[in-house]
Parts: C-alpha cells; sequence; structure tokens
C-alpha cells in the first residue's frame, strides 16, 4: 500500500470509558485512543425498516499503519459521522496496515 493514500483523518475512540460526575456517578463516556491518517472507502449501503423507522445503513472500509490497541468495540469519528468497528484485520499478517470494517448508522423517520 502507498501511504500517500492515507488522506483522512479520523478519530479512534473507545467507548468504555467513565467519567464521574458531580454526585460521585460513574457516567459512560467516549475516550479517545488516537488521531491517525487513514484511506476511507464507503464500500454500500442498505436501508430496512425497524419498529416504524427507516435505518440506512452504510459500510465503510477503513485503512490504517498497524496499531495492537484497536478492537471491535470501538467507534471511529470520521468528519461528522460515527462509524462503528465490526472487524478488524491485519493485512497480509504483516503488522504494517490494518483494515477495519465499520457501519455507520443513522436514524430517519418515514414521512
Amino acid at each position: 500500500m502507498n501511504p500517500g493514500e492515507l488522506r483522512n483523518r479520523i478519530t479512534i475512540l473507545d467507548p468504555s470509558g467513565t467519567v464521574e460526575n458531580e454526585v460521585g456517578e460513574e457516567i459512560p463516556t467516549l475516550k479517545e485512543i488516537a488521531t491517525v491518517w487513514a484511506k476511507v472507502i464507503p464500500i454500500r449501503g442498505k436501508e430496512y425498516l425497524e419498529a416504524q423507522k427507516l435505518r440506512p445503513e452504510l459500510n465503510y472500509r477503513v485503512t490504517i499503519r498497524y496499531r495492537e490497541d484497536i478492537h471491535p468495540a470501538m467507534i471511529i469519528k470520521f468528519e461528522d459521522k460515527e462509524l462503528e468497528i465490526e472487524s478488524v484485520i491485519d493485512i497480509a499478517s504483516r503488522k504494517t496496515y490494518m483494515e477495519l470494517n465499520c457501519v455507520e448508522k443513522r436514524v430517519k423517520t418515514n414521512g
């Protein structure tokens, strides 16, 4: 892969972080892991009905330099989108680049 193809800036977030509020309760929050250069490609989209709402689902393939701290429970912030990581693949098992298969889900009502 040509490193010049990594021209999109993304932020990797971990939803397992927590913050303590003013009364001492633990509140779940997104913890920023890293901001890196990536190649983001939309690969397909589909729509389905769920509870009387039309739910579009867009899939993306995100390629970044290899990192050991990325797992499928994480979220990618790309432009104004939040992408949920579905799978993490070490390309060619060489620990140089990794491919993240992601899905962006948005809710849109009918009518």
